[in-house]
């Protein structure tokens, strides 16, 4: 979920307001990092649990590509049903700094690579970067962005384009089909679950609805979702490799209050994670790299902030350009 409440203990907070939720499903993680109780840390990210909490609490997170972390290689590139593999480990941290030291040290790389290339961050220049507000949840969902998320959005067009990067509009057409294929793929699992006896009714309304859907999927469905993510991940590579890096707003609007999600019901609660976070999975599916980084705060102080989409291996690059975005915001 893209939020961390849970029946087995209190909910997660974000330590910019505690009213609000630090996102999911990597939040205690990004709420500890935001609040100094920890100076790194690890997330895992199926459809944006590495970038919603970071987004949420002033962090920079990123999320590898598919592969990129040797620890995530043994489960392969796909799935049972053949679907793009979704999930993979990457850090979470105040400093991109931070980010690129934990990153090497995830890929056992003594020399730390990635953290003398952030070191090095305003040598990098002149890279086209492709600008989109599409989401391939658009037809399904209202995809609203508020004012504060555009204005993260364009301080950072602002600040790469005086650092030297060519900034302009992706001409980018997402696949209608993907809400449902999605959906279809990210519940497949629970059906493969041999819960015990009495375990499906300790599941909260979510996961209930979401095993419910996943019983009623017939492997001819599950088959064409599959097929379907597979040719979104072949054409999203096509069309956003004709940029360096493809940027959209991370979130977009202010982390909803705790206890928001659960309230909605099953139906909404998912409706409003997809409201929130409209351009994460949609990365997951395709299997590149993206980061996310802080470059704006609302009139009472809570963090915005963009996503960067890189190329296949693009995680170093990614890097360099969150540390480029660095002098627009405290992160603290």
């Amino acid at each position: 979920a893209g939020y961390s409440e849970n029946l087995v203990a209190p909910p997660a907070r974000n330590p910019h307001d505690p009213s609000r939720t630090p996102g999911g499903s990597s939040g205690g993680s990004a709420a500890a990092v935001a609040a100094d109780l920890i100076p790194l840390g690890v997330g895992s990210d199926g459809g944006g649990s590495i970038r919603i909490p970071s987004a949420a609490c002033g962090l920079v997170g990123l999320k590898p590509g598919r592969g990129a972390v040797p620890a995530d290689r043994g489960s392969g590139l796909v799935d049972e049903i053949g679907a793009p593999r979704l999930t993979v480990s990457g850090p979470i941290a105040r400093t991109a700094a931070d980010a690129a030291m934990l990153f090497d040290a995830m890929r056992g790389l003594a020399s730390e690579p990635s953290l003398a290339a952030v070191r090095r961050a305003h040598e990098l220049r002149g890279l086209r970067i492709g600008v989109t507000l599409r989401s391939p949840f658009e037809g399904e969902v209202p995809v609203a962005y508020s004012p504060d998320a555009l204005a993260a959005l364009d301080t950072a067009v602002t600040r790469l384009g005086e650092t030297g990067h060519r900034i302009e509009e992706a001409d980018w057409v997402p696949d209608p089909r993907y809400p449902g294929a999605f959906t279809d793929v990210w519940t497949a699992g629970l059906a493969r679950i041999d819960f015990g006896p009495d375990a499906e009714a300790l599941l909260g309304e979510l996961a209930a609805a979401f095993l419910a859907r996943a019983r009623r999927a017939s492997p001819e469905r599950l088959m064409r979702a599959a097929r379907t993510l597979r040719e979104f991940a072949a054409d999203c590579v096509r069309q956003w490799g004709a940029y360096d890096a493809i940027l959209t707003p991370a979130l977009a609007f202010a982390a909803p209050r705790v206890g928001a999600f659960v309230a909605a019901g099953p139906e909404d609660d998912y409706r409003l994670q997809c409201e929130w976070a409209p351009q994460t999975s949609m990365v997951n599916v395709a299997g590149l790299p993206a980061i996310v980084a802080p470059t704006h705060r609302d009139a009472a102080g809570l963090p915005f902030g963009v996503q960067l989409i890189g190329r296949t291996g693009a995680e170093t690059t990614l890097l360099q350009l969150a540390e480029q975005l660095a002098p627009s915001v405290s992160t603290r």
